[in-house]
């Protein structure tokens, strides 16, 4: 399918040969209010893609999705069944650092109020209480350019 996971040097690496592509990685621990930190690196592939946090994952038709983008977009959105509903549409943030680098995200969840902050900067904030728990998780994903590796370092979860 294109996408494979690997931990070879103590952090997470996802790779997406595929274009329009998303490759994911779950943990089996469910969260309601939570304080996400992780650190990003676009290692390869081109700009225009999403990379970041998925959050209150309750299946693959149920969860909430925070991107970045190699080109400095953030956004969040909601999956449901077959399709995804913005909270926050794409964004450009001079927060986000762009090209093959590094970008420390953050969430914050408090209920149904959400926090979203890359490189300390909030990026803004979003209210939504459909899903009130749910697993957490990351992803990359590609679009009409293959072959995206992101690496994930520095994962800490501490209530917020």
């Amino acid at each position: 399918n294109g996408v494979s996971a690997a931990i070879p040097d103590g952090h997470m690496a996802i790779t997406v040969a595929a274009p329009s592509t998303v490759g994911v990685s779950i943990a089996v621990i469910n969260l309601t209010d939570f304080d996400l930190t992780v650190t990003t690196t676009q290692i390869s592939g081109g700009l225009a893609n999403g990379y970041g946090v998925i959050f209150r994952y309750i299946d693959q038709d149920n969860f909430y999705r925070f991107d970045i983008s190699g080109d400095g977009l953030w956004g969040v959105s909601r999956r449901l069944k077959d399709q995804w509903v913005p909270i926050v549409e794409l964004t450009a943030s001079s927060a986000i650092q762009t090209g093959h680098t590094s970008n420390t995200l953050r969430v914050v969840a408090r209920g149904g109020q959400f926090e979203f902050y890359a490189n300390g900067v909030l990026l803004g904030q979003a209210a939504d209480a459909n899903l009130p728990v749910g697993r957490i998780g990351l992803f990359a994903s590609t679009f009409d350019d293959p072959d995206t590796q992101v690496s994930f370092d520095d994962l800490v979860i501490v209530s917020p």
